[in-house]
């Protein structure tokens, strides 16, 4: 989960969500409605004045951030004679639209960390250089969205294919998920993780939760239902146990036969040092950072994975 700067490929400009002009946003709905009028007269339509200034406002609402609103009531659009050519506007090869979104896709090729899920992109699995870009908002239900700067997003595949798919809030329900250009508030998230060692086992339990810092119904709302939908816990547990689990248990081992680390003690010291490195590196709204914290703050993991590191006694024959 993380916040991102906007990009406007029509003025070629990337801006905080405060510094967002009338300029940036003039730009991008003239693009807009360029491209919606060639694709319209080449097909023998023409777009009604009065739907004009009805789509205009619309696109200045959503790239102004007052999306809010939005999202509270279906889109009309979504019902009117020109949805096909609103949604036809993502797959145009037009001159024009491939230069926009050729600019939208290049400017996230510098993006390898999901900002939905925060996670590391795979390049294999994605096969290419470039993150996928998601409609926040799906063109399936909100067409006059399909080529807003301000509604596509960088996402890594699972969030966006596997996940997210096109689900979308019904009419007078909260937002499903959070906006990486928008929800500042996500820096007042805390992302914690949670250590159970049952008796016996071989390995750890590992739980993951949010919690917000004075945040308001709604956003904690939507902060819940993006964790959840997102099925975050279990993908944070996943690379917890073959990333950060992995990481300390080898350190462990290598230190306890050298004979450097002779307590749990010694382990717990080096813990806490390490989250330390961890949340300098990674930021504290990171899975990686909540799980280390989690290691050095547990006198029990320390004690469970100093004596699983120990080597088994030798007995003579």
């Amino acid at each position: 989960m993380r916040i991102l700067p906007i990009y406007f490929p029509a003025s070629d400009a990337e801006v905080a969500k405060g510094d967002v002009t009338s300029a940036h946003i003039e730009a991008e709905v003239k693009h807009y409605l360029t491209l919606l009028k060639a694709r319209m007269k080449r097909a023998g339509d023409a777009l009604d004045p009065t739907d004009e200034n009805k789509l205009e406002a619309t696109l200045e609402t959503y790239l102004g951030a007052k999306f809010n609103s939005m999202t509270s009531e279906a889109s009309e659009w979504a019902a009117s004679p020109w949805k096909e050519r609103l949604e036809e506007l993502w797959d145009s090869r037009a001159g024009s639209a491939v230069t926009w979104m050729e600019r939208l896709r290049e400017h996230h090729e510098t993006v390898y960390r999901c900002p939905s899920c925060g996670l590391l992109r795979d390049l294999a699995q994605e096969g290419g250089d470039r993150m996928p870009v998601d409609h926040y908002l799906p063109r399936s239900a909100w067409p006059e969205l399909a080529i807003v700067a301000t509604n596509l997003v960088p996402s890594c595949d699972t969030c966006n294919t596997r996940l997210k798919k096109t689900q979308a809030p019904g009419p007078g329900e909260g937002r499903l998920f959070l906006h990486p250009y928008f929800d500042h508030f996500i820096t007042g998230i805390e992302l914690l993780a949670k250590i159970d060692i049952p008796a016996g086992a071989s390995a750890p339990r590992f739980e993951y939760s949010v919690a917000g810092k004075a945040l308001a119904p709604e956003q904690e709302s939507v902060m819940s239902e993006h964790f959840r939908l997102l099925n975050l816990d279990k993908r944070y547990c996943f690379r917890a146990t073959q990333e950060s689990l992995a990481t300390v248990r080898s350190e462990t081992r290598r230190r306890v036969a050298a004979g450097d680390w002779t307590t749990p003690g010694d382990l717990s010291k080096w813990l806490a040092g390490h989250a330390e490195t961890v949340l300098d590196a990674k930021g504290a709204l990171n899975w990686e950072t909540a799980i280390t914290r989690a290691f050095a703050n547990s006198q029990d993991f320390a004690a469970w994975l100093f004596n699983a590191a120990k080597p088994f006694p030798v007995t003579n024959p």
